[in-house]
């Protein structure tokens, strides 16, 4: 008789079912176990550390929002200065000085009104020892008045027939010298002209602005 020869069996092969199926049973008990533990620490949690809990998690989410704000506000507050600082330079910037005065009460007798000028003033300067001002207006003259006795000086300008020395564009700022002597005015035409006060003529004129001279 013939002796039956073992069967010659090859590797077994998993399918990727059986495989996948164990690493999924295995990630399931894995997130069971973390369920179970997380509610049996909660369960163990008393009252009071709950409530200390909650509000340390209150605490912190109420500094992050605060720290958000922060930041946002910053970044507003840069904003709001680089867009000052822009105006400024193109000469558009406009101070709101009236809210600042509500409220102030000034006796009529100390009221004075200054008249003279043809077109309406752009800048206004008083001398150090408070006892004349100055304005510069858009017709390119320039007006003073003595405070003291309330007559009117007239600076020639430009635009005027035959004149040889003013501006010939509207003045758009004026300062005067800290011993009362020199006016400075700036010109639309890009001019700065210094004055003597006590000539009223120019004694120099600086140019070399492309545009607009706005501010002294």
């Amino acid at each position: 008789s013939r002796t039956r020869q073992p069967e010659k069996r090859g590797p077994r092969v998993f399918d990727d079912e059986e495989l996948d199926s164990g690493d999924d049973s295995a990630a399931e008990e894995a997130a069971v176990h973390a369920e179970t533990m997380a509610a049996e620490a909660e369960a163990e949690e008393t009252a009071d550390e709950r409530r200390v809990r909650l509000a340390r998690e209150m605490i912190s989410a109420m500094d992050d929002a605060s720290r958000r704000m922060d930041r946002s506000e910053k970044g507003d507050a840069v904003g709001e200065q680089l867009e000052e600082d822009a105006l400024r330079q193109a000469g558009q910037w406009h101070s709101e000085l009236a809210a600042s005065l509500d409220g102030c009460e000034v006796p009529p007798e100390q009221v004075r009104m200054l008249r003279g000028t043809k077109l309406s003033p752009t800048s206004v300067v008083i001398s150090p020892d408070e006892g004349s001002v100055y304005c510069g207006c858009k017709d390119g003259s320039i007006t003073g008045w003595d405070l003291n006795t309330g007559s009117r000086l007239q600076l020639p300008s430009g635009k005027w027939r035959g004149a040889t020395q003013g501006h010939k564009g509207g003045v758009l700022s004026v300062a005067i010298s800290s011993d009362g002597r020199t006016l400075a005015s700036a010109g639309q035409e890009g001019q700065v002209l210094l004055w003597d006060l006590r000539t009223l003529s120019v004694v120099k004129q600086l140019g070399g602005h492309r545009k607009a001279v706005t501010a002294l």
